[in-house]
This record gives C-alpha cells, structure tokens and sequence, in this order.
C-alpha cells in the first residue's frame, strides 16, 4: 500500500511570529511527528523557507499573485504530485484541485464589514471564495466552536462537513523564572514595569481601539505599561492617530516584530 501523500499550502509562512505563522509551523511539525505511512509535501510562494523542513518534499511555486499561485500554480503543482489530499490553512481554496481538499477557517472576518478591516475588494474576494469552499471543499476545520457555528450560519455548508479542532501552543511556551533570562528581554525591548501585553498584529479586527479605551479610563488608577507586538496592517492609521494624539502615547508601546524564542520571557 503506498504512502498517504499530503500537502500543505504554505504560500506566505516565514519564521515571524504571527497566528498564521505559527499555526501552519504547527501543522506541518505534527504531520512529520506522526508515526504513519505519510508523504508530506510542502508548497511555499518563496524560496526562502525551504529547507526548513528536510523530511518534507519542499515545492516552490514563485509568484508573488495571490490569485494566480492559488488558482493555477497550486493546481498544476498538486496534481503534478498526485497527492491524495491537500491542506488549505488560508480558508479557501483552488478552484479546481486534483484531489481531496481541507480548508481551515480561523474566523470570518471578511463577513463583518464594519470592522472595516480589509479592503473592499479584498473582501468580497474572500466572501465569495469561502462560500464557494463551503461547498466544493471535503472538509472544514474550524479552531473554535464560536468559528464552527460562524461558518455553520454563514456559508452554505453541511454539519457534518465542519470539525473544530481546537488549537494548541508551542511547546516552547513554558513560563520563564531565570532572572539573568528576565533581565535580557527587560533590555532588549526596553519593558518597564508592571505591564499588561498584548500580542496581535495592528489591525481594526483586533479590537485595539476599544482595548486603548479601556486602559487610558484607569491610566490613574494602575502604574501598568502596554505592551504590543505584531506588524501594522491595513488601515491602522486611527489605530496610531489615537496613541498619538492622547496621553497614552507615554505608556503604550508598540514592539513591532518579537524574535519567537522571546515570546515566552514576554508572556512570563
């Protein structure tokens, strides 16, 4: 009996720390961990994770269209491979694939316009693009129930096509007490203490606005410091016009991009 071949659609992982990032890291890791008869194929948009993972057949697919690599390189390439199944973890899929197809839905943001979270036309896009998984897809994972009954009352899709599997952390995530350790991040990043933390990217979907609210009403009452990291995305600028222009600007602080193996100091 041959190998089950699986595939991952990894277009976009890098070695950031993001929610996407490290779901898909995760992904692929367990898949290699799995004690089965497995074939694991890898399709990246760059070169420029490969050889991350050497137990893997690696395929890059350079294009840096969105739409053509997921809709014509992606294909071509599946079913060049002949893979039995293939893994979406961006929530949507090809719209023709050779094979067995799983999207995995973190949420549907794209469905909740006043959020005013992505571009218009990125947005219809996706709406359109995840009704259409809904259907044609044979299966979707969501990472929570909230999401699982979102899809279920969104998109046009059977009960028993949707799973949560709920998501897990790093095993790198253990709490850190090595004062020299502690001390080294303290530097690093220039953390003043107490401090509340925050991990996200800077986003309107990410309730930042509301978050800075809620802290600038007790500013006088806890010496607390706040903390960000993550990357600016699309239409931030209210987001940073609102640290700017209030008496937050003083205790908020963005990190920007933290190196991984710093995350757990951050979180301890």
């Amino acid at each position: 009996m041959h190998p089950i071949k699986i595939g991952i659609a990894a277009r976009g992982i890098d070695n950031r720390v993001s929610g996407p990032n490290e779901f898909t890291h995760g992904l692929i890791r367990a898949f290699l961990e799995f004690n089965q008869d497995i074939q694991l194929y890898l399709y990246y948009d760059s070169s420029n994770p490969k050889n991350l993972y050497p137990k893997a057949r690696e395929r890059v697919l350079s294009s840096k269209n969105r739409l053509l690599w997921d809709h014509i390189l992606l294909p071509k390439a599946l079913r060049h491979d002949n893979l039995d199944i293939v893994i979406m973890p961006k929530g949507t899929i090809p719209l023709y694939t050779p094979c067995r197809t799983i999207a995995i839905m973190h949420d549907l943001g794209y469905f909740y316009p006043n959020l005013n979270a992505y571009k218009f036309l990125e947005s219809i896009y996706f709406r359109l693009n995840m009704r259409y998984t809904a259907r044609k897809a044979w299966g979707i994972f969501t990472v929570s129930e909230y999401t699982r009954q979102n899809v279920l009352r969104l998109l046009p899709v059977k009960h028993d096509k949707v799973t949560t599997i709920y998501e897990a952390p790093h095993d790198r995530y253990q709490r850190i007490t090595a004062p020299n350790q502690l001390a080294i991040l303290r530097e690093r990043y220039h953390l003043q203490e107490p401090f509340i933390f925050y991990p996200t990217s800077i986003s309107p979907r990410k309730n930042i606005i509301r978050v800075l609210d809620a802290f600038e009403s007790i500013l006088d009452v806890i010496p607390h410091h706040l903390y960000f990291t993550g990357s600016l995305r699309w239409n931030a600028s209210n987001i940073m016009r609102r640290l700017e222009e209030s008496a937050l600007h003083s205790r908020v602080h963005l990190l920007g991009a933290v190196l991984p193996e710093d995350m757990p100091g951050l979180y301890s």
